[in-house]
């Protein structure tokens, strides 16, 4: 078999899954049959999801004013629509009971591995009474291929689906995937199980004993580890995690000595940010190369890594669009970098090497007869730094001269960080947090209040503060009614047809989700050995 290289992400499309299918399940209560998934998956999983009281879940969001938007905002394909009415037309119940009687109290998903349609088997428990129901009023037929084990196995009116029924499971498959299910269901309740296997109950003993769901993946050669605890709180959700990878392993030699909260300087307007505690003495031989012929007779490795230090912080904020000259009538955001320094002298060389490159570019575009970008000095205070005006070029090729003010790359010293910003004024912003107490984010009540900790060797961290990201959304969306009303009137709609309105209907339901939202933060740190241990938080408003 070959090695299959896990990724969390690849867990998203399976866990909608388990929402969306909706005609299945069985049992009763029969004192021999597993109670959890993990006592029915075997040793060997190779990836696995386990979500449990998802019926009290559905009550604690059915009231929830972002559920309310979703439902009454969200674009339903007509055939999707159809086909989940004509169920609760023949199940005799709204789409409510349907969920808590079926998907209520554990659904799980048992696969061969992580990917894209992998071997499996999706398996829920309901009452005995339920499933009898679900049969009849769904019709389903009794299959040649049954019993297996405890399992009766019927077929559907979709000839790709086989559905089983024990006394206290109901499974549901892919036809094609037969010879991996038919052991599953031999074995029931006997043998060795993934609840009982050293790997998985060691990586899931490192996440919250009160998650709700659980996702655990692993490659067949056991060299790669994931897994993934979702804990509730009221409406707030975090999701706890603890892996081990080859890449992982990789960072961990490249650690620094950052703090596990350290941004560096922040202003007020930042809306989000990410600081990497990483610092690598060993720099890409390419980029050393190229760095070399403008830094000689200095060399990148010996005389200006040594002088850098972690962390390196990405970040961005939103520029006010009355402090941008010529106002583009809408809130601008911009990006920025920085950098630590060892030895503040070395900003002068990493200001050379911009400076190469910004001659380069400005070559290649006389080279296409395109706009060059002009270069200033830039003054704030007793601080001089570059300006790179990006903006022009931008409003003369688009032809849009409101454009002109959006973008001005500006970089230099800023303390001891190195910054670099995709609009002056934040680079002025980044200059207005030195030796004034209070100016920088990280001294605020707001960024206090996110739920970041201090954690020993730290790999990263990252922030969202959405109601600012929301504030800045509302001018773009405004300016964007504005340019395309039509797209936008028709964007109301419930399912706009036009491309140009469910761009817009798009633009609208980020806006509308993420005002539902207080913040997003993400923490990282090393464990034991080479494990990634991690937590991301998903607090409501």
């Amino acid at each position: 078999m070959g090695t299959h290289r896990t990724n969390p992400t690849h867990a998203l499309p399976l866990v909608a899954a388990l929402t969306l299918c909706v005609s299945l399940t069985a049992a009763v209560t029969r004192a021999d049959e597993p109670v959890d998934g993990a006592h029915i998956a075997p040793a060997g999983t190779g990836f696995y999801i386990e979500l449990n009281d998802l019926e009290s879940l559905r009550s604690t969001i059915k009231n929830d004013p972002l559920w309310k938007y979703l439902r009454a905002n969200l674009p339903v394909p007509a055939k999707q629509a159809g086909a989940w009415a004509q169920v609760q037309q023949k199940m005799q119940m709204d789409g409510g009971e349907i969920f808590d009687r079926y998907f209520g109290r554990s659904v799980v998903l048992i696969a061969e591995h992580a990917g894209d349609n992998p071997p499996g088997v999706l398996m829920s428990r309901v009452d005995k009474a339920d499933a009898k129901l679900a049969v009849d009023r769904l019709e389903f037929q009794p299959s040649a291929d049954g019993p297996i084990g405890p399992f009766a196995i019927y077929q559907t009116t979709d000839t790709r689906t086989g559905v089983a029924f024990s006394e206290r499971w109901m499974a549901m498959g892919d036809r094609k995937h037969g010879q991996y299910i038919k052991p599953i269901f031999e074995s029931f309740g006997r043998g060795a199980k993934l609840a009982d296997d050293p790997y998985y109950k060691a990586w899931t003993g490192l996440l919250p004993a009160d998650r709700m769901g659980t996702i655990f993946a692993r490659t067949p050669d056991h060299s790669e580890f994931h897994a993934i605890g979702a804990v509730r709180h009221g409406l707030n959700l975090s999701l706890h995690y603890a892996g081990q990878t080859r890449d992982a392993t990789a960072l961990f030699a490249k650690l620094g000595d950052a703090q596990a909260r350290e941004f560096g300087p922040l202003p007020m307007s930042t809306v989000a940010a990410v600081t990497l505690n990483l610092y690598d003495s060993e720099p890409n031989p390419d980029v050393a190369r190229a760095a070399d012929a403008i830094l000689a007779p200095k060399t990148l490795a010996g005389d200006v890594v040594p002088k850098l230090a972690a962390p390196l912080v990405l970040f961005a904020a939103r520029v006010p669009g009355d402090a941008v000259s010529p106002a583009p009538g809408f809130d601008v955001p911009a990006a920025g970098l920085a950098i630590k320094l060892r030895d503040p002298a070395v900003a002068d060389d990493l200001s050379r090497v911009l400076e190469h490159v910004r001659v380069m570019a400005n070559f290649a575009l006389m080279q296409q007869q395109k706009p060059t970008m002009e270069v200033r000095l830039g003054e704030h205070g007793d601080t001089k730094y570059m300006i790179v005006d990006l903006g022009a070029a931008l409003a003369a090729q688009t032809g849009r001269p409101e454009l002109r003010g959006v973008a001005s790359f500006a970089y230099g010293r800023v303390g001891d960080w190195f910054v670099v910003t995709t609009h002056d004024h934040l680079f002025q912003e980044c200059l207005d947090t030195l030796g004034s107490e209070g100016a920088r984010l990280t001294d605020s009540e707001a960024f206090k209040a996110l739920p970041l900790v201090d954690a020993d060797r730290p790999v990263g961290a990252a922030f969202v503060r959405v109601e600012p990201l929301t504030e800045m959304l509302d001018t773009w969306v405004a300016h964007l009614r504005k340019m395309q009303p039509e797209a936008f009137a028709e964007a109301e709609q419930r399912t706009p047809s036009s491309p140009g309105a469910r761009w817009a209907k798009g633009v609208l339901l980020i806006d509308g989700v993420l005002h539902h939202f207080k913040s997003f933060t993400l923490q990282t740190h090393r464990g034991d050995g080479d494990q990634m241990l991690g937590v991301a938080h998903f607090e409501r408003n």
